[in-house]
């Protein structure tokens, strides 16, 4: 877990740990059209990928576990592993904010396994997330309209 890097080594030594990641990413992809890599939050990295199909995915994925299972900063040698969850999108392009919270519910899911294997988004997990997402907007806009088509009830205790 990155979190034991920042309590041995400090928090000093575990960005120039995440610097060092963000690099080891932007090289693999440098030079190509494959793709783009951002750092959404924390120790999370989000690898946007075009036009490969899944085995692809999947073997860049192995690549990148072995890039960063050890490395080298300040003398010191890292050993990171990662868990990592693929969200293949054949079809049309999808919101914005779907994108973001499937990533995010994707990556919760994974977490709570830890495993170290590539986890592909399928497609129902896609309709579960965009049912979810659709009723979470409702509940949204109901509260901003001071919480339309909702009614108070209540189970009293006998």
């Amino acid at each position: 877990h990155f979190h034991d890097v920042n309590a041995l080594y400090g928090y000093d030594f575990g960005n120039k740990v995440l610097y060092q990641l963000s690099n080891i990413f932007r090289d693999l992809l440098k030079g190509s059209e494959l793709g783009h890599v951002y750092r959404i939050e924390g120790t999370t990295f989000v690898f946007v990928i075009k036009g490969r199909d899944l085995d692809s995915v999947k073997k860049m994925y192995e690549q990148i576990r072995e890039l960063t299972l050890h490395f080298l900063i300040d003398e010191f040698t890292i050993s990171m592993d990662m868990i990592g969850a693929v969200w293949y999108i054949v079809e049309r392009k999808p919101e914005p904010q779907l994108i973001l919270s499937s990533l995010i519910s994707v990556m919760e899911r994974i977490k709570a396994n830890e495993t170290y294997e590539l986890i592909v988004y399928d497609d129902n997990m896609k309709a579960d997330m965009s049912q979810s997402l659709e009723l979470l907007n409702t509940i949204k806009n109901s509260i901003r309209k001071d919480c339309e088509g909702f009614f108070l009830c209540y189970q009293p205790f006998v």
